[in-house]
């Protein structure tokens, strides 16, 4: 029991150690990113937030659009030309298919 507490103690140290290292890296790669561009991150972090005005209540039913089609579904001619047998087989398989 104890040689498993210590081999689970130096795992989290290892993985301590790696994400310092990480760290490490990624400041020095904000400094030199930094230094190339003449960004300054400190002005950056302690500006305050601006405040955004909200955008103004619209009433669509006074505003009178132009009128469209909604037709946007443009069938091509080979599904168009399918046998109803393999419609009938398509629809069955995707609808009772799973995208997980």
């Amino acid at each position: 029991m104890m040689k498993m507490t210590n081999l689970i103690q130096k795992k989290k140290m290892i993985n301590n150690m790696i994400s310092l290292i990480v760290k490490g890296i990624f400041i020095v790669f904000i400094l030199l990113i930094s230094s190339q561009r003449n960004l300054d991150f400190d002005a950056i972090r302690n500006k305050k937030k601006q405040k955004i005005e909200p955008l103004p209540v619209i009433d669509h039913s006074k505003v009178e659009y132009e009128a469209f089609n909604k037709n946007f579904y443009d069938e091509h001619e080979e599904i168009r030309d399918l046998p109803d047998d393999r419609v009938r087989s398509l629809r069955y398989f995707e609808n009772n298919s799973s995208f997980c």
